[in-house]
């Protein structure tokens, strides 16, 4: 951290012997130490930090991994579409719509980035995938406690609107750490 050629793209060892970019490395330990903070607040029963920048970056990398967890470990039909929406007190949103390659391979189609290319064909929520879109809202608190794997799916509180077996399926898989 003291190397003044420092940036964030700069390969730095991680855990297990591992590398990663020092942008990465910074992103999960500002996971991890707010997640320990609000295993004290837990332990505690003095909730707060809910909507500091450490819960802001949690939230970011929830919806982040959103797209792979859903294509590589829920793995639903093409045509399924996934919203998670944290409710606060951080606020945000994001999707993901399971299409397929020119191959016939499932891919994911990330949405609500506002980052496409004209070579990106990434379909939108549209009225033939209306009815296959699930939506999953849960608060700050909610959503960092199981991405965390600090409570179980059953143990967390969150609404869905559509297919609730696909929601409790990507809750149950929704955990970030190791």
């Amino acid at each position: 951290m003291y190397d003044p050629d420092l940036e964030l793209d700069t390969p730095v060892r991680s855990v297990r012997g591992r590398q990663a970019t020092f942008e990465d490395l910074t992103r999960r330990r500002i996971f991890d130490v707010w997640v320990h903070e609000q295993d004290l607040r837990d332990a505690l029963d003095r909730p707060g930090s809910l909507d500091s920048p450490g819960a802001s970056e949690v939230v970011s990398q929830v919806l982040d991994a959103l797209p792979t967890i859903v294509l590589e470990k829920v793995r639903p039909e093409p045509g399924t579409v996934v919203i998670l929406e944290c409710t606060g007190p951080v606020t945000a949103r994001g999707g993901v719509r399971i299409g397929t390659d020119a191959d016939g391979d499932p891919v994911a189609h990330e949405l609500f980035t506002g980052q496409t290319s004209d070579e990106d064909d990434v379909p939108s929520v549209d009225d033939e995938s209306a009815d296959r879109t699930t939506s999953i809202a849960l608060s700050t608190h909610a959503l960092g406690r199981r991405a965390a794997g600090r409570c179980p799916s059953e143990g967390t509180a969150y609404q869905v609107v559509g297919d609730e077996e696909l929601a409790r399926a990507v809750l149950d898989v929704l955990n970030l750490t190791p």
